[in-house]
């Protein structure tokens, strides 16, 4: 599913669009919880021990819709299924940077939380406008697991 993903943000980069989320190093994926950890250490280790047990294993998703956050950074998103599953594991990695003591940014807090795989970022009205009228052409539902 990694390589659609980034076929998507290439075709959409083509239609002349912000290339930001093209050329981050990070690659397509799907943030649970964004902190701003001053000693990375403590929250490393324990979801190191989230990833170790059947909590990081195995791990689909479903993609089958495409939207906008309008808001700060502009965002073109490729919408998950959210299961069961999904909030449990939310809810761990939540509990345990709040645990090591960091303060998880508001909107990645169980019950705000929105998964999404970024497709485009810091776009302007009308790149946004453009990139919704290609991927109403081109989106196709996607199913698998990210790298």
């Amino acid at each position: 599913m990694t390589q659609a993903i980034c076929e998507l943000q290439k075709g959409i980069v083509d239609q002349g669009v912000s290339d930001h989320t093209l050329s981050s190093k990070e690659g397509p994926h799907i943030t649970f919880c964004g902190i701003e950890a001053e000693s990375r250490e403590g929250v490393i280790r324990s979801l190191e021990k989230i990833l170790e047990s059947k909590w990081g294993n195995d791990f689909e998703a479903s993609i089958v819709n495409f939207g906008v956050f309008s808001y700060n950074k502009k965002v073109v998103l490729a919408q998950p299924v959210i299961t069961e599953r999904w909030i449990q594991l939310h809810k761990k990695i939540v509990a345990c940077c709040l645990e090591a003591g960091e303060s998880p940014e508001v909107y990645h807090l169980p019950g705000k939380w929105v998964p999404h795989i970024t497709l485009a970022s810091r776009l302007n009205t009308d790149e946004i406008v453009k990139t919704a009228g290609w991927l109403a052409e081109n989106f196709l539902p996607l199913s698998g697991s990210l790298d």
